[in-house]
């Protein structure tokens, strides 16, 4: 089995901190009749980790951009790695980052500079799927069969994502972090996020830069605040304005789950001694330590089993992606002018299910792909048929599986989108045509098979080849699978 090395990137850039890792992949070269190549993980080596410094800021709502670029050729240059040798990535953004006036402009110059990254500004829906890939609760909830829920707090947010047999089932964000209060040694408040005034109103707790503080005080801001959280994702009756400190709408209804992981930076800071002295909670500048000290006692508390997640501070973005080639099947639908196609995020739809249940399950994995990736770019996201293998679907079979996709494709999408789908059977070319005539433009439809998908993947479609067929580029953000039992 030919073995090749592929150089990896991943470059975070939080809230607070920003990071960059290198590792070197093994891969094992996979081909057939109908691939170019299809590359297996066979080793993930760590070469190098950066160390995690604070995320340049110009002003409160702009990145320094000249730093950020410094930081990744100094680091790069420390790990001994040339541009050139670089064959992926992922340049991500999280947390108020990607909220920053220059963001979505830095992201792109980066990834750019630094070779054939996948580039996504994560906002708080994503964020939360991406660390709870990172933690282990994806694999953890597929491998144990229940539920398993990852909140990973940093510096401005607690992002939370429920998984259900490796696939995400909800999320929500809470302004809940480690810097939402900094403060310097002697217990002076330097800042107060904007985020949580109305909170703190609703608590009559003042806090305003210039205030002292002890540690008294400080004790009770930080176990209200982990209680209200805690209440509202176990699911308990919202007291005294939890929901102020919800980031966007109010979720209908929260999963219960049967296993909680904590991620980010405050969770590195879960196993440290309990804090007695107000120099042991400053010891950032913010709440953080003090914060992952409450936030343990007040999950004990309630109830809320936590188990240890494999990866804690680095669980947004270990790696960086892996790119594999591969052809298209030989039955695809698509018009060449709607060709080539870069960076589409990928969302599942199992098919396993009555048609009526169906239509169901497709429109809220509509709503919830619309949140994550929005509608504003021509090609949004492609979205992954699953099917039963042993199920072989005849062309009755897809009519009926085209007369529920068209209703919700049709209500979603105009004529300035074109949606992507992908079969993993040789079932395209007539699906792909079924919907064309069904959608009438309305969006553009490109339907291809052969191509093997998960949730969180990125591709790249070609320019078309022969007529018949289209090279493919299968972006996949890489997160250990690894978890451990022990509990906290």
């Amino acid at each position: 089995m030919k073995e090749t090395h592929l150089m990896s990137v991943g470059l975070d850039i939080g809230t607070c901190t920003t990071k960059l890792v290198v590792s070197r992949l093994t891969l094992a070269e996979r081909g057939s009749l109908y691939t170019i190549s299809r590359d297996e993980i066979t080793e993930r080596k760590l070469l190098y980790a950066s160390p995690i410094c604070r995320t340049p800021l110009l002003d409160p709502i702009t990145l320094d951009a000249a730093q950020l670029t410094e930081f990744l050729e100094a680091e790069l240059a420390t790990a001994g790695v040339a541009l050139a040798d670089i064959g992926s990535g992922a340049v991500i953004m999280t947390g108020e980052t990607a909220t920053k006036t220059n963001a979505e402009a830095l992201l792109h110059r980066l990834a750019e500079q630094a070779g054939a990254f996948v580039v996504a500004t994560a906002g708080s829906d994503l964020e939360a799927i991406m660390a709870g890939k990172g933690s282990g609760a994806a694999v953890r909830s597929l491998t144990r069969h229940h539920t398993v829920a990852n909140m990973d707090i940093g510096g401005g947010t607690a992002n939370v994502a429920w998984f259900r047999n490796g696939i995400p089932i909800a999320t929500v964000t809470f302004h809940m972090g480690g810097s939402v209060i900094r403060l310097q040694a002697d217990g002076t408040v330097t800042y107060v996020s904007s985020a949580i005034k109305r909170w703190l109103d609703e608590q009559g707790m003042l806090m305003v830069p210039g205030q002292i503080v002890n540690i008294h005080e400080l004790r009770e801001l930080t176990r209200r605040m982990a209680r209200a959280v805690g209440q509202f994702v176990a699911g308990s009756p919202d007291k005294a304005g939890n929901e102020l400190l919800l980031l966007g709408q109010r979720p209908n209804q929260l999963p219960h789950a049967d296993e909680w992981m904590l991620s980010g930076g405050i969770a590195e800071l879960l196993s440290r001694p309990a804090i007695l002295e107000l120099a042991e909670v400053t010891t950032y500048d913010d709440i953080g330590p003090l914060l992952a000290q409450v936030i343990r006692e007040t999950w004990t508390e309630l109830g809320l089993p936590l188990v240890k997640a494999g990866h804690m501070q680095r669980a947004t973005v270990i790696g960086a992606g892996l790119q594999s080639v591969e052809l298209s099947g030989s039955t695809i639908h698509v018009d060449a002018d709607t060709l080539p196609i870069r960076n589409v995020p990928i969302v599942t739809l199992h098919l396993q299910q009555e048609p009526v249940r169906l239509a169901t399950a497709l429109k809220d994995l509509l709503q919830q792909a619309s949140q994550l990736y929005g509608t504003s770019n021509q090609t949004p996201f492609g979205i992954a048929l699953i099917t039963e293998q042993e199920q072989s679907y005849t062309y009755k079979h897809l009519q009926v599986l085209a007369s529920q996709l068209i209703p919700q494709l049709t209500s979603y999408f105009t004529h300035q989108h074109t949606i992507v789908m992908l079969c993993d059977q040789d079932m395209a070319k007539a699906l792909g045509q079924l919907l064309s005539l069904g959608c009438q433009g309305s969006p553009r439809i490109v339907c291809i098979d052969g191509i093997s998908l998960d949730f969180g993947d990125y591709i790249d479609l070609g320019e078309l080849i022969g007529n018949r067929t289209i090279p493919v580029i299968v972006k996949t953000l890489l997160f250990p699978n690894e978890t451990s039992e022990v509990r906290l």
